[in-house]
């Protein structure tokens, strides 16, 4: 299977494109990351023709039109016809990404809480996207999509894994009904710890798929699917799964056995451990119980383990 594609800032890569002339390296997303994947770094900045080191600038709100504009932060130029023009002929030459990772706090790549500047008052409010981000938001609706630094909080990273692999390992596999659930089978528990609301959604989407309705199915599945992973595996989702997966084993455990999957799986629904801690107990006591539906679930291996660390 190809590597799966990201589309991510070029700063972040560790190339020097900032308005300061330097870059932003994210140590995780170029050791751990990057051998796994394909990037395309991308600075529209850069593309707009600022060169390094530039004038910063900033998002400004017209306070009457409440139009958004692009200015230079010194010289107030305005930059929002080059901004707008770039962003369209950058996202329409990209194909669809498998996820895209963007420059946080950055009037042009970050996806929210950006400053924005009231023109009335030049005072700022963090409530704002950039127009890239915007643009990419908007031309790639259901690709995922985080913020470098949200790479660092191990829930928001784990569903941003998840999320690219999953979508990833979709495209790559489903051309036909059976393809289509044999994909929702072995990715039920995964989804249910993320979302069981949406998950039940999908089961009558999968089981009236029909070959003529295959396209429109797929589309809305990877709808439903960017609904799954939008959020942070919530610890009721979580040991829920946790419960229908040791229910599977139950009958071949010993009493003992029984007794330290659940006070596991308790321990980890009030926040002592983490989601990996009975899950991998659950994998570990399936080598004895060789259930073949348990195997085949990617909830145990949804991305390559060496992200996992």
């Amino acid at each position: 299977m190809k590597k799966p594609s990201i589309i991510i800032s070029s700063c972040l890569l560790g190339n020097k494109v900032r308005f300061d002339g330097s870059g932003k390296p994210h140590k995780w997303v170029l050791k751990k990351l990057g051998p796994l994947v394909n990037f395309q770094g991308v600075c529209p900045e850069m593309a707009m023709g600022l060169g390094t080191p530039r004038e910063a600038v900033r998002i400004v709100k017209d306070s009457e039109a409440k139009t958004l504009h692009l200015f230079t932060s010194k010289s107030g130029k305005d930059l929002t016809d080059e901004a707008l023009d770039v962003t369209r002929r950058m996202t329409e030459a990209m194909d669809t990404p498998d996820g895209i990772i963007l420059m946080s706090n950055s009037p042009m790549c970050g996806i929210k809480l950006v400053k924005v500047y009231e023109s009335k008052n030049m005072i700022p409010h963090k409530d704002g996207e950039g127009f890239f981000a915007a643009a990419m938001m908007q031309k790639f609706p259901n690709a995922p999509i985080i913020e470098g630094f949200r790479l660092g909080d191990a829930k928001q990273r784990e569903a941003f894994l998840s999320h690219v692999f999953s979508l990833q390992a979709f495209k790559a596999e489903v051309n036909s009904v059976s393809t289509l659930q044999a994909f929702h089978r072995r990715h039920k528990f995964l989804l249910l710890s993320y979302n069981p609301k949406v998950y039940r959604a999908m089961g009558p989407l999968v089981a009236g798929a029909r070959k003529d309705s295959l396209p429109e199915v797929v589309q809305n599945y990877i709808i439903l699917l960017k609904d799954v992973f939008q959020k942070g595996r919530a610890s009721a989702h979580g040991s829920d799964a946790l419960l229908h997966l040791y229910g599977f084993l139950k009958p071949v455990l010993s009493s003992p056995e029984r007794h330290e999957i659940l006070n596991t799986i308790e321990e980890y629904r009030k926040g002592f451990l983490d989601f990996q801690m009975p899950l991998r107990l659950i994998s570990f006591l399936n080598l004895k119980a060789q259930n073949p539906y348990l195997g085949e679930q990617t909830i145990f291996a949804p991305y390559p383990k060496s992200l996992s660390y």
